[in-house]
């Protein structure tokens, strides 16, 4: 997975308030709970062990953060306004009015993310990608890629590189887009994909 950018200060904000609480945290047990525990009778590599720095606490609640807490939900509030997009999504691809049938795939966390996509013909990954979660438009996701072709593909099919653009529904089960590949000749055309339903929303 690589990392990916997002016209939102969500990050930004996020990070200082895990720094300010791991802060405070840091300050209570050193003040308020050591020293009622009796922590300071323990051997001094026990005590090395409890006393742990805001730095350390911020490092594990950002990793925590990034994994699993962005995407969990509590009744109605979820820990991210970042789109959760991970799971497998298929449909078709449209090349010079020939459809094919495709399928994409999403790994992601809250600071990285990977876009996979195949056909029958050729496969890609990509480079580095971008999500507009507050702006004017419409929820998108938009992503660099390099495509290779399949062994089982005619050998007029060719290695190349690209960009995609998705308008994903409010939703989040559906999404339509396009591509552009530059090598050897460019290519263009249209992409329509349905979340699998065994996918997280």
């Amino acid at each position: 997975m690589h990392p990916y950018s997002i016209d939102s200060n969500e990050r930004t904000t996020r990070t200082i308030e895990f720094g300010i609480f791991a802060a405070v945290l840091s300050l209570i047990l050193e003040l308020a709970v050591y020293p009622r525990v009796g922590v300071t009778a323990l051997p001094l590599w026990v005590q090395a062990l409890l006393h742990l720095s805001p730095l350390g606490i911020a490092v594990a609640l950002i990793r925590f953060h990034d994994n699993v807490s962005w995407k969990s939900r509590l009744w109605k509030f979820r820990g991210s306004s970042i789109p959760n997009l991970t799971g497998r999504w298929t449909g078709t691809i449209n090349n010079n009015s020939i459809e094919r049938h495709c399928n994409l795939e999403i790994r992601q966390t809250w600071s990285k993310i990977s876009v996979k996509f195949w056909t029958d013909r050729t496969e890609s990954e990509s480079m580095m990608a971008a999500l507009w979660v507050e702006s004017r438009h419409d929820l998108r996701l938009g992503y660099a890629f390099a495509s290779e072709r399949k062994s089982s593909a005619p050998t007029i099919v060719q290695a190349t590189w690209g960009a995609a653009q998705f308008k994903i529904d409010r939703d989040q089960l559906s999404m339509t887009g396009d591509f552009i590949a530059g090598h050897p000749v460019a290519k263009f055309g249209g992409i329509v994909l349905r979340r699998d339903e065994d996918s997280p929303a």
